[in-house]
């Protein structure tokens, strides 16, 4: 790829959840090799930022700042599900505000030196990127700043499209007066906390210079059409440049020999035969419907990987606690539960034909990649869209009804259905997955899509 503009200073901003941060991330470690970049994070990420390794500050060109904004929880760490949810998205932008505007509105640009000597930005800032979350703080600031903005939406087209023509008259119902499993923003009950979610990142769309998304064109046609016909996206560039993850690297111990097990026990089942299930970082079970949950992968008969937190696994019986004790102790072990698992090594394993997911855009991007058939159980936020998304792709099946938190779990015979119906969409997403790894491709269109983004030509 031949991307050869004059150096610029670009400004990355993201919302405090590590499903947002690891992809733009990511975008702003590619975008070093081109230009300046300041990576901007909440200081209640950044501890976790060097723990994971996903910033080593002598290894990388992107200069991270801990911004002090006020977020007092971190998305990541906390356990309580009532923080998961997008009311609780509105109270942490609502909490960044007063920082980020400030920074935003003191840092030096190309059209006046900086406004705060205590401003942690030191050069002047041509372009900010900002991740969709937070973009009405960044996109009014800039504006006023006449600083390009762009912003970055972490999953698809799709996800873009939603409620674009809901405006401050739109009626909506209470929270406290909402029924179960109505605060995503697919719910076709409009609630308060999610109709503010959609005014603050829909808004002031218009005003963004272009629109980032962590997909690619050959996955994601409808949404990019959608964008393309909508009033007020319809002239604003768009770039698909996904999927986006980070590269192979050394895996830190003990990880690096988890995978190594998990990997070795993988090469013993046959093509396609392992059913891997996750609820991601944030999503879980009760201690007894993951208990529920593994009686039901066990009665398949087929091998399974079951990630399950540790403070979960004490609902299991103690026959099975003392199987997880010895998972890789012989050859013939049918299952493995692990607290944590090496997710993308599991979905590009040739053993691994099915992917029971939360639906997390993160997750989703890994299954098609792996070309592993989805079963869809979606737990809050994006994730309902998420999953009716690939359904409608035929690149898995949704379990309809499901929820964070709720008392009851599908009968196993939907279930079971479902697995069994996912298996008919493996041609389509392993011929998605072909077409993810030609768009990354030398030529391809997510990296003819970033060589077009890296020109920045309004400047």
């Amino acid at each position: 790829m031949s991307v050869k503009p004059p150096r610029k200073h670009l400004l990355f901003l993201n919302f405090p959840a590590f499903g947002h941060i690891i992809p733009l991330l990511e975008l702003a470690k590619k975008t070093s090799r081109f230009h300046q970049v300041t990576f901007i994070v909440s200081a209640c990420n950044h501890d976790q930022l060097l723990t994971r390794e996903l910033i080593v500050p002598d290894q990388t060109d992107v200069r991270v700042i801990a911004l002090k904004d006020g977020v007092s929880i971190n998305f990541d760490t906390t356990g309580s599900t009532a923080n998961s949810g997008l009311a609780r998205v509105n109270a942490v932008v609502d909490e960044m505000s007063p920082t980020l505007t400030h920074l935003l509105l003191t840092m030096p640009t190309r059209h006046s030196s900086v406004l705060d000597a205590d401003c942690p930005i030191n050069d002047p800032v041509d372009v900010v990127i900002t991740e969709r979350f937070i973009c009405s703080i960044a996109l009014p600031n800039c504006h006023k700043r006449k600083v390009p903005c762009y912003v970055f939406n972490a999953s698809s087209g799709s996800a873009l499209n939603l409620g674009m023509d809901i405006t401050d008259d739109t009626p909506a119902v209470p929270d406290s007066e909402a029924p179960p499993g109505s605060s995503s923003s697919s719910s076709r009950v409009l609630v308060e906390s999610v109709k503010k979610f959609l005014l603050n990142v829909n808004g002031p769309i218009d005003l963004a210079s272009g629109l980032i998304i962590n997909n690619f064109v050959e996955c994601d046609r409808r949404g990019l059409d959608g964008l393309k016909s909508h009033p007020k996206t319809k002239d604003i560039p768009v770039f698909c440049i996904g999927p986006i993850f980070p590269p192979e690297s050394k895996i830190k111990l003990p990880n690096a020999a988890m995978t190594e097990k998990v990997n070795l026990w993988l090469d013993r089942q046959a093509k396609e035969s392992v059913l891997y299930v996750s609820y991601g970082s944030l999503a879980a079970l009760t201690k007894e419907q993951t208990a529920r949950m593994n009686d039901l992968l066990t009665s398949t008969g087929r091998p399974y990987i079951f990630s399950v937190p540790l403070g979960l696994q004490s609902g299991f019986d103690e026959a099975t606690r003392d199987g997880i004790s010895r998972q890789f102790e012989t050859d013939g072990t049918r299952c493995l539960i692990l607290s944590w698992a090496p997710q993308k090594a599991i979905l590009t394993h040739p053993s691994t034909g099915l992917f029971l997911t939360h639906a997390g855009w993160n997750s989703t991007l890994e299954g098609i990649t792996g070309g592993v058939p989805m079963v869809a159980w979606p737990m809050f936020a994006d994730q309902h869209l998420n999953g009716a998304w690939i359904a409608e792709n035929r690149l898995g099946v949704l379990i309809a009804g499901t929820r964070l938190g709720s008392a009851t779990m599908p009968e196993d015979s939907v279930v079971l259905e479902a697995l069994a119906e996912a298996e008919t969409c493996r041609e389509k997403v392993k011929a998605m997955a072909v077409a993810a790894k030609s768009a990354l491709a030398p030529g391809g269109s997510s990296e003819r899509d970033f060589a077009e983004l890296m020109k920045f030509p309004e400047l």
